[in-house]
């Protein structure tokens, strides 16, 4: 039986991503169940397809999504957005997305449940429709359960990373929980909270949003929202075949839930004497959820973050390795790896993680996930 053709435009940028593959994998499992054959597409391709054909639309940023939108409106094409945000148009598109705004009233229940009785809103990028679902999921929260001020306790991102994290440092006795908008920002507060005094969890627990890989390693391991994004993926052939089941069917959507993974950030109650581990999935988030808009000071953490989704085995113990102080000569031995073999993954190493040196690892290392 031939298979079906299932049409998909990536953004370049986010297909380099963890959080991409991990879509992905939920498509290519579901693909092969039903018989489909992934078909990457080009621009040029579309003005071939037949009015109505279904495209798959797999990216992050809204110059991408925006374009393609219009080129699927151009040539009558049918778009399904796979686990961004919603894009404000008139053009029917439908979605496969994830309820942040409710991830977001989860999290702050879970918070309250544990003890947190006031709780700031951290690293709210205005520019940002997912992080803004999320704030209004907060404010809805904390109105309800009195345990915040959504007029002085939210801390925007719109002019960067110090200028936030400036603001919410000076006001953090005030609270005794953070919830940040996105695992980068909350590693962030991991890494910095002793400089100011801070013990997470007893003065200050702390959660993230996206499950990235980093959070595992952080000092204490992260609580966060976790993306249920290989489930986005494995969603795509029903929607595709509900879509060409009904033609006169424009769009629709589908929205899926996401879990809170528990660990060491946050305290222990009666109710939550376990703290979930997760396995380290080769995942996120690259949507904007993910992406902070200023890269330039969280770069290192996203980069430390695709370097650990994209290790091996040798990789890992060559790190490990790195940071014992082991000599490049004896770790070479130990890895049964020529000197030029060895000099090319360290190289390969220095360059995913934005590093000059060996000095420079290990402090990056040091600094944001100890853990590892």
């Amino acid at each position: 039986m031939k298979k079906q053709e299932l049409y998909v435009i990536t953004e370049k940028q986010y297909s380099n991503t963890n959080w991409y593959i991990r879509i992905m994998n939920g498509l290519y499992q579901e693909a092969a169940k039903k018989s489909f054959k992934i078909v990457f597409c080009s621009d040029s391709d579309l003005q071939s397809f037949e009015p109505g054909t279904i495209l798959i639309l797999i990216g992050s940023s809204k110059p991408f999504m925006n374009k393609y939108i219009q080129l699927c409106t151009k040539f009558s094409l049918r778009p399904i957005i796979t686990g961004s945000g919603f894009y404000q148009t008139n053009m029917p598109v439908s979605y496969i997305t994830i309820n942040r705004y409710s991830a977001m009233i989860d999290i702050v229940q879970a918070l309250i449940s544990i003890g947190a009785k006031s709780i700031a809103l951290l690293g709210v990028n205005s520019s940002f429709q997912t992080d803004m679902q999320r704030y209004e999921g907060w404010m809805s929260a904390v109105r309800f359960h009195k345990a915040g001020n959504p007029d002085t306790d939210v801390y925007f991102s719109d002019n960067g990373l110090p200028d936030c994290m400036e603001a919410f440092w000076k006001n953090v006795h005030k609270y005794d929980a953070v919830a940040c908008t996105n695992d980068w920002y909350a590693s962030y507060v991991c890494s910095h909270a002793r400089e100011y005094g801070i013990s997470i969890p007893e003065d200050l627990m702390v959660t993230g949003f996206g499950n990235t890989l980093l959070g595992q390693y952080t000092n204490p391991p992260l609580t966060t929202v976790s993306l249920n994004l290989s489930s986005v993926g494995t969603q795509v052939l029903p929607l595709h075949r509900l879509l060409s089941q009904n033609p006169d069917l424009q769009a629709c959507t589908e929205t899926l839930k996401s879990d809170i993974i528990f660990r060491e950030s946050t305290k222990k109650t009666a109710s939550n004497t376990t703290l979930l581990d997760s396995p380290a999935l080769f995942a996120d988030d690259f949507f904007s959820d993910f992406i902070p808009a200023d890269k330039q000071h969280l770069n290192q953490l996203y980069a430390l973050e695709n370097t650990i989704g994209k290790m091996d085995e040798t990789d890992y113990k060559m790190i490990h390795g790195l940071l014992e102080g082991t000599s490049y000569h004896a770790l070479a031995e130990n890895l049964f790896l020529s000197d030029t073999a060895f000099k090319y993954r360290l190289q390969k190493l220095f360059s995913s993680t934005g590093c000059n040196n060996r000095a420079e690892l290990v402090q990056l290392f040091h600094d944001y996930i100890p853990r590892f």
